[in-house]
């Protein structure tokens, strides 16, 4: 099957204001996930779909550059416009929907270590790292410290209500605990935001308190969760 081939650089502004033209009156979660398509590297998941389009987000800019390989028939050849660059994205992206609906809530840390060291202010970066790593990793959407503070306290309820609040159909637990110098878990729950259904739980154990242990923690946790039938 031949392929047509097409290139366009476009500041970030302009892509949010082409968003909102084209996509007025969609549901957020759709929009949400087509801006993430041109935003972040989700679409290395794209490029897994039948007919599928391939986005490669220049680095480090804030930029974009596409470089995409369509299948013959999905765009005309010749005078691509972003309209349809948008479009096609949110057509050939469809199948993958149903992942983008998952929220990551701020990651929580319990350290048992009994370390003298404070540690704080390195396992919150840290914390950010893995949740950085899932948003990039998973469809997802990561949910702000304040997005949540009309929780006090956070229960569950609440915390399912505020995720459920920004279309997502899932939401994802985490919390770290520290036991040792070496070793660290992860506890996952992955819930369904409007029933509160627990669709999936995880143990993990990791080796390492630093910052490539957690990336890889994180790489590998994003795995599971891809697993996880939506």
């Amino acid at each position: 099957m031949g392929q047509h081939h097409c290139a366009a650089l476009v500041n970030a502004g302009q892509v949010r204001e082409s968003i909102q033209r084209i996509f007025v009156g969609a549901r957020f979660p759709a929009l949400r996930f087509v801006h993430r398509c041109l935003h972040r590297r989700i679409c290395r998941q794209a490029i897994r779909a039948p007919r599928g389009i391939q986005c490669r987000p220049t680095p480090a800019t804030r930029d974009i550059s596409l470089d995409c390989a369509l299948a013959r028939g999905n765009i005309p050849p010749g005078g691509t416009t972003m309209r349809q660059m948008l479009a096609a994205c949110l057509i050939l992206l469809a199948p993958l929907s149903a992942m983008a609906n998952t929220a990551i809530l701020p990651i929580k840390m319990l350290d048992t270590s009994g370390e003298a060291q404070d540690q704080r202010a390195d396992h919150e970066r840290r914390m950010a790292l893995l949740a950085e790593v899932l948003g990039k990793e998973l469809p997802a959407v990561l949910i702000a410290p304040g997005d949540i503070s009309a929780c006090q306290p956070q229960t569950t309820d609440c915390l399912l209500e505020a995720t459920a609040a920004t279309g997502a159909d899932r939401a994802l637990f985490i919390v770290a605990q520290k036991t040792s110098t070496l070793i660290l878990q992860l506890f996952v729950n992955l819930v369904d935001t409007r029933t509160g259904e627990l669709l999936d739980s995880r143990n993990l154990n990791f080796r390492g308190d630093n910052d490539e242990a957690w990336r890889r923690a994180g790489l590998f946790l994003a795995g599971q969760i891809r697993d996880v039938a939506p």
